[in-house]
């Protein structure tokens, strides 16, 4: 398939370039390509030239050549939706080079192209540029999965991905108005996955390059006899030296653009962006893949042994850093006469603390970092930064992406191997810069602009790495700073939970997204619950924990610290009250504490049964002020929509987490009292759907603006169906003593089973569900049936009252007087042969006969018990 596949694209790209005898199948000589490359990037700063040169798209030909573009693109998206099982490595290898040469012809193009005739070319030729550097990563991470012999046969050349990159980075200017927008995210599409593929080709190449070493060491120990600790020579030290001059290239690179950003910022007011993201998007992609090579604790030691590869690498850190704080102090910081931060009297003090003796000094001067951060007052650009914030400055927002991306890679070498001699005061500006904007997040009260994801997903990205020194400090020095970082990221998943509305989730797995916003927001959410879940390492201390369960727990009753509204909690009117989205942050977090512990974070388990009641009470307390109607409704049309949470799914996630809880009693004791509220939960709230299936109570928002959501009423049924399984299952005791709220939590759930939409009418039956949606639900019912047969030594004696409750509506004798449809019937009935066969005929069966006399009721009964002992009953027979 790969030859064929590579024959159509040859055939294309041979039918769009005037130059004949193209051949993609060759490996080019990428140090002379590059020379080109940056002799026509020459000529471009001076002018374009006036000889259109062989290697460009033919002037008389241009709807064939749109075709043609046309079909290389969905080649290219084909390749990039193809399934790993048929990307072997030879394949891959073939592929890249054919892409590799493609994007080498459409460079030369892109730079050379100066007809106007064919104006609107240059966008298509990029767009598939874009392409091609997409498919290139995708490639690159297949063949690294079926690649076990760690050669680096499919290894990119990087050198040509970084010159590439500089010399069409500014290409979008001559783009046609009507595809301004669509250009610009194209450019950043372009940065992005250039970076990515400088991740996976440089975490190959350290990798392999390493491993060699490690080998040759063995092997060299082996043939000679010599013992462990005998010195011997470094052998293989010129396997690093292809990697390393990488960072030479980039050191390159960035003293050009640091220079030219002197001249156009410093002194004319203005700068190119993008070139400088192309700079950092190459060297924080070259530094995670050393970040992520390291995870390997053997590679990690036998680096951290090589003085001379640690002072290369040292030193290759420190010029990306210097770059980095030059940029970010000229680009966010106010003039400042002395040049230096301005920080509070108590730096002196704080600085002479003991700090632990282990710490070793690079962590030390962190650590000094972190208790200095709090009190230092930093003079940013709000101006700019509220530009990047609503997403009026693209371009900044991505760079300052970058720059975040690029110092969490540096946080996390300094983890790994002890990075010495680094500007730790940079980190200080990265983190009010964050918490600047974040808060700002935190406030909004409408969806975030697409090109804010860019900054807030590095944001979040820095604090996660910082996350990981907390259990390396001593947690009284570190503990304020720890507290509000905590805090923080409480605030921002609330906010997430706000602008998600009806559509927010514990979980997002399997989550059907409504657009491309939803979904970066979804992403986005989930990399905040990586990062809040990062600041509970197994090594965290007990003081450090502690504040995480003070700070959930103070989220939960609504008192948001230095806020002078300390109860976020209110009941609203009649139909239901509301909660700020602090609250709605705090049970998330909450939710991550939990699958911490479940997933084997033992750590975590003093300090949860210690205030478990405290957060079980909380939950309930959620539920109590929510509960009402307005649940039960789609999102509100208001322009106040995304303000707060969504009533109906903060009652959801409450009930979730509940049902979590009680699924695990070994963790989690809880009270008699709650499991009182558990099994009284899901007749509570759905008494308020049984009113509006009823007798139509239209809400005080409208009906008109606000239709029945069945969708989340039908979760909300089958997650209440499950609280009270698990409570039946786990807590038999406890729910016998209450038998009298499980029977009315049941009889309500089966209550609203009687008004299904059958024949789509309006008026009550818009508070119906459609007959699928009503089969569920009586699925999930029927669970709690089958439940209850289970643990018949605890229910046997009740059986008859839950099933007297089914045939009364069976019969038509229910709130509604409609009765069961066959579908909902049939999905019920597994159910109620199960509570048919805990009954005895002396004593259960004959109550019943006694309560029903002679009626409907009693025959079927009869019916029941003949279609039970026929179809159901187990007689011993095989």
């Amino acid at each position: 398939m790969a030859s064929s596949f590579c024959k159509i694209l040859q055939m294309s790209v041979s039918s769009i370039f005037a130059t004949s005898g193209v051949d993609l199948s060759e490996s080019p000589d990428w140090i002379k390509v590059i020379s080109e490359v940056e002799k026509l990037s020459d000529v471009q700063i001076g002018g374009f030239p006036s000889r259109k040169p062989d290697m460009v798209p033919a002037e008389n030909c241009n709807e064939q050549i749109n075709v043609e573009l046309a079909k290389c693109q969905r080649l290219l998206t084909l390749l990039v939706q193809m399934p790993e099982e048929y990307l072997s490595l030879e394949s891959s290898s073939l592929y890249i080079t054919y892409i590799l040469n493609l994007e080498r012809l459409l460079v030369s193009s892109l730079l050379e192209w100066r007809s106007e005739s064919c104006s609107h070319n240059p966008y298509q030729i990029f767009r598939l540029l874009v392409t091609c550097r997409k498919v290139l990563p995708t490639l690159a991470l297949a063949s690294g999965k079926v690649n076990v012999t760690g050669s680096s046969k499919c290894s990119l050349p990087l050198p040509w991905l970084l010159k590439s990159l500089s010399a069409v980075i500014g290409v979008q200017n001559s783009f046609p108005e009507d595809n301004a927008f669509e250009a610009k995210v194209a450019i950043f599409s372009m940065l992005h996955y250039t970076s990515y593929a400088w991740l996976l080709a440089s975490k190959d190449q350290f990798h392999h390059e390493i491993g060699s070493i490690l080998s040759d060491r063995k092997l060299r120990r082996k043939r000679k006899n010599l013992k462990p600790g005998t010195v011997e020579p470094d052998i293989s030290e010129c396997n690093l030296q292809s990697v390393l001059q990488l960072t030479d290239a980039l050191d390159e690179n960035m003293h050009k653009s640091l220079t030219t950003f002197k001249d156009e910022f410093l002194h004319k007011g203005c700068q190119d962006l993008n070139k400088l993201s192309s700079t950092i998007a190459c060297f924080q992609g070259l530094l995670w893949g050393l970040a992520s090579t390291l995870d390997n604790k053997s590679f990690r030691m036998k680096l951290s042994n090589n003085t001379e590869m640690m002072t290369r690498i040292n030193s290759s850190v420190l010029s990306c850093m210097n770059f980095t704080s030059f940029l970010i102090k000229a680009s966010f910081l106010e003039d400042q006469p002395s040049g230096k931060m301005v920080s509070s009297d108590t730096k002196g003090v704080l600085i002479k603390c003991n700090l632990e003796e282990q710490s070793c000094p690079a962590i030390s001067d962190l650590e000094a970092f972190l208790s200095e951060v709090q009190h230092q007052k930093l003079c940013l650009k709000k101006s700019l930064l509220m530009q990047i914030f609503r997403g009026e400055n693209a371009e900044a927002s991505f760079f300052l992406g970058q720059l975040f991306i690029a110092c969490s890679a540096v946080v996390r070498l300094n983890i790994q191997i002890d990075l010495t001699s680094i500007p730790w005061s940079l980190f200080a500006i990265v983190v009010d810069i964050a918490q600047f904007l974040l808060l700002e997040f935190s406030r909004s009260e409408e969806m975030p602009h697409q090109f804010a994801f860019f900054w807030l997903d590095g944001a979040v990205k820095f604090l996660e790495e910082l996350g990981s020194y907390f259990p390396r400090f001593d947690p009284s020095l570190s503990r304020d700073f720890y507290s509000k970082m905590i805090g923080l990221h409480l605030k921002v998943i609330g906010k997430c939970i706000s602008l998600q509305k009806k559509e927010a989730k514990l979980d997002n797995q399997g989550k059907s997204c409504i657009s491309l916003e939803t979904s970066r927001l979804d992403e986005f959410k989930e990399r905040l619950r990586m990062s809040f879940r990062k600041y509970m390492e197994k090594k965290s201390s007990e003081l450090h924990l502690l504040s995480v369960i003070v700070a959930v727990e103070r989220a939960l009753v609504g008192e948001q610290e230095g806020v002078m509204a300390n109860y976020e909690i209110v009941c609203g009117s009649s139909n239901g009250g509301e909660v700020s989205s602090f609250v709605a942050g705090g049970i998330d977090c909450l939710d991550s504490i939990l699958e911490l512990l479940l997933t084997g974070s033992k750590h975590l388990e003093g300090t949860i049964k210690e205030h478990i009641q405290n957060l079980v009470a909380c939950l309930f307390n959620v539920i109590l002020h929510l509960q009402g109607p307005t649940i039960f409704y789609d999102n509100v049309e208001s322009i106040k929509a995304y303000e707060r949470p969504n009533s109906g799914s903060v009652v959801l996630m409450c009930v979730e987490i509940l049902t979590k809880i009680s699924r695990n009693p070994f963790f989690f004791k809880k009270g008699a009292c709650h499991m009182v509220q558990c099994l009284r939960v899901p007749g509570a709230l759905f008494q308020y759907l049984l009113q509006l299936q009823i007798v139509n109570i239209s809400s005080d928002i409208g009906t008109s603006k606000c239709a029945f959501d069945r969708k989340f009423s039908v979760e909300l049924y089958a997650i209440s169906c499950r609280m009270l399984c698990t409570a039946i299952k786990n807590h038999g005791s406890e729910t016998r003593d209450c038998i009298a709220l499980l029977e009315d939590s049941v009889s309500v759930l089966l209550h609203c089973l009687e008004t299904v939409n059958v024949h789509h009418v309006d008026g009550r039956e818009s508070f119906a569900w459609e007959v699928q949606e009503a089969v569920k639900c009586a699925s999930c019912l029927r669970r709690v049936y089958e439940e209850v047969r289970q643990q018949k030594d605890f229910f046997k004696e009740h059986s008859f009252k839950f099933l007297s409750r089914y045939i009364w509506v069976y019969c038509g004798f229910g709130p509604a007087g409609n009765g069961l449809i066959r579908e909902v019937d049939e999905a019920l009935k597994p159910g109620v042969y199960a509570l048919l066969d805990m009954c005895s005929a002396d004593n259960e069966l004959q109550n019943l006969h006694t309560v029903f006399g002679e009626g409907p009721c009693r025959s079927t009964l009869a019916a029941l018990r003949n279609d039970y002992e026929n179809n159901f009953q187990y007689t011993g027979k095989v």
